[in-house]
C-alpha cells in the first residue's frame, strides 16, 4: 500500500507538471529522517511528506533546513508513514498542523491517531484501509468528509473531544452530527451485533453503515431520508434483518453507478420488516421495493393519559389509587399500551351545625328545612374535587326566655321576667326556690305577681 501511495503521488506530480524531488526535503531532526515539501518558500512554511528509516513515530513542529527555519503547517497528500518494521502505535500531531491532506494516513499502522486542536481542514478519504487503526480523536472543528474511515475495520471509537466542535458530537463512538440528527458514521469495528439509531436522528448519511460487520440494524419512524452508500457492502454479508420502523418509506439515494444504500454485491438481500399495513407503501417505494422478504412489525400504540378522579377510580373491577399504572392490549398485529396516571383526590367537607324552634324553618341547598337531620349539598368543580356540604339540623321546644337579673331582688327588676313552670331560679345574690305557679308573674317596676296558684318566696324580695 505504501508503495502504491508514492506511485499515486508521482502521478500527481507529473500530471501537475511538478518536479517531484524539487520540492522535497530531507531533514534529520531530533525525531529521525523526515522528508518534508516546501509548500511556501517566503513564510517558511512545510508540508509532512515522509519518514526515513531513523523515523520514531512523532512529527517536529518547526526544523531548520539550510540554516533557516521552517513551520510544519500540514501533511501532504498520500505522505508515506512507512514505520520500516518498527511498532508505532500511536502519533499525536504537532499543535502547528492546520491541514491534512487526502489520504494522509491512508494504510498507516497506527492504532491511535490525536488530532491536534489546531487542525482547519482535512481531505478526502484521511483514515481509510487503516488496518491497525482503533481509534481518532479530534479536537478542533473541521468537515469530515464523506468515506473518510472506511475499510479501517478495527476502527471502534471516533472521538469529539471538544465539546464546543461546531459541526460534529460523539455518542459511544459513534459519530453524528452537533444536532444530533444525523447518523455520520458507524464504526466498523465495534463488537455489537445489533444497532439502533436513536429517534433524534432524521438522516442517515453517505456511507454512515458502510462494511459495517452489523446483523441487525433498527431504523426509527423519525428517519425521513437515507443518503447514498449507507449500508452498502456489509462485512461478510453479515447484515441479515433490517428494521424498518416508519409507516412511510424514507426517500434513499443512488450513488454514482445507480446502486442502491443497501446494495451488498449479491442478489441476496435482509429480510425487511415494516409496521403492519405499510406492505403495499414499501412495494411501491424505490429501493425498498428491490426487497423479496418483507415481513410485518406487531405495531405498538401507546397512549399517555392522566386522570384526576374524586374519591376513588374503578378499573377492572378494582379500585385503584393514586400511581401509575400500565396495560397492554393485543389485538390482531397491534398492541396498545395503556399508561395511566391516576390521581385520586378526596372530596372538600363542610360541615354546618344549625338550631331552629318548633315552627321555624331553615333555608339550605335551595330549600327550606324544618326537620331535624343531617342533609348534604354538592358543589361542583370544573378542575377539582367537589366540595360537600354536610348539615346537621337541631329542632328545640320553645321554652321561655329567662332575663338574667344582676344584683339583689328588691322591689324593682329590670324590664320584664316571664316565668314558666320554672321551680328554681338563680339570681346573682338572691335565691328564689320554689316558684310553683300555673300561668305567669309578670314582675314590671313594682312586683306585680298574677298567678292561680302560691308564689313561695324563702328569700327576701
Amino acid at each position: 500500500m505504501v508503495r502504491l501511495k508514492n506511485f499515486l503521488l508521482t502521478v500527481v506530480l507529473m500530471f501537475t507538471g511538478l518536479n517531484a524531488n524539487a520540492q522535497i526535503i530531507i531533514v534529520n531532526s531530533s525525531y529521525g529522517l523526515i522528508q518534508f515539501k516546501i509548500t511556501d518558500a517566503d513564510k517558511k512554511e512545510l508540508a509532512f511528506y515522509g519518514t526515513g528509516t531513523s523515523w520514531i513515530g512523532a512529527i517536529p513542529s518547526k526544523v531548520t533546513y539550510q540554516g533557516e527555519q521552517y513551520t510544519v503547517t500540514s501533511i501532504d497528500d498520500y505522505a508515506d508513514f512507512n514505520t520500516y518494521g518498527k511498532t508505532v502505535s500511536s502519533i499525536t500531531l504537532p499543535a502547528t498542523i492546520k491541514k491534512i491532506g487526502d489520504y494522509a494516513f491512508s494504510a498507516s499502522e497506527f492504532k491511535t491517531i490525536n488530532l491536534s486542536n489546531s487542525v482547519e481542514y482535512i481531505g478526502e478519504g484521511v483514515f481509510t484501509d487503516c488496518d491497525n487503526l482503533q481509534k481518532v480523536t479530534v479536537n478542533s472543528s473541521f468537515i469530515i468528509p464523506a468515506g473518510t474511515f472506511e475499510g479501517s475495520l478495527q476502527l471502534t471509537d471516533v472521538e469529539i473531544k471538544n465539546k464546543d466542535n461546531l459541526y460534529y458530537t460523539s455518542v459511544d463512538g459513534v459519530l453524528y452530527s452537533k444536532q444530533q440528527d444525523t447518523v455520520v458514521y458507524f464504526p466498523c469495528g465495534k463488537k455489537s451485533s445489533s444497532f439502533q439509531i436513536p429517534e433524534t436522528v432524521k438522516v442517515i448519511g453517505n456511507g454512515a453503515f458502510y462494511n459495517c460487520s452489523l446483523q441487525e440494524i433498527t431504523i426509527p419512524k423519525s428517519i425521513t431520508h437515507i443518503m447514498e452508500r449507507a449500508f452498502q457492502y456489509p462485512l461478510d454479508n453479515k447484515l441479515q434483518k433490517i428494521t424498518c420502523l416508519s409507516p412511510n418509506p424514507p426517500t434513499t439515494e443512488l450513488d454514482k453507478f445507480g446502486r442502491s444504500c443497501f446494495y451488498n454485491g449479491s442478489t441476496s438481500k435482509p429480510t425487511l420488516y415494516i409496521p403492519y399495513l405499510s406492505k403495499t407503501a414499501y412495494q411501491q417505494a424505490e429501493v425498498w421495493k428491490d426487497f423479496t422478504d418483507i415481513q410485518y412489525l406487531r405495531d405498538v400504540i401507546t397512549v399517555d393519559t392522566t386522570i384526576t378522579a374524586c374519591g376513588g377510580f374503578t378499573l377492572n373491577n378494582k379500585n385503584l389509587q393514586t400511581g401509575f399504572y400500565s396495560d397492554t392490549i393485543h389485538y390482531e398485529n397491534y398492541d396498545s399500551i395503556v399508561n395511566l396516571t391516576l390521581i385520586v383526590k378526596e372530596p372538600v367537607k363542610t360541615y354546618i351545625n344549625a338550631n331552629i324552634y318548633d315552627g321555624e324553618e331553615y333555608s339550605f341547598a335551595g330549600k327550606n328545612i324544618s326537620a331535624a337531620g343531617i342533609y348534604y349539598d354538592t358543589l361542583e368543580a370544573n378542575n377539582s374535587c367537589d366540595s360537600i356540604i354536610i348539615l346537621h339540623l337541631s329542632v328545640n321546644a320553645k321554652d321561655t326566655v329567662i332575663n338574667i337579673v344582676h344584683d339583689t331582688v328588691t322591689n324593682t327588676v329590670h324590664d320584664t321576667t316571664i316565668l314558666t313552670q320554672i321551680d328554681t331560679i338563680t339570681l346573682h345574690d338572691t335565691i328564689i326556690n320554689k316558684i310553683t305557679l300555673y300561668d305567669t308573674v309578670t314582675l314590671h317596676d313594682t312586683i306585680e305577681t298574677t298567678l292561680y296558684d302560691t308564689v313561695t318566696l324563702f328569700d327576701t324580695i
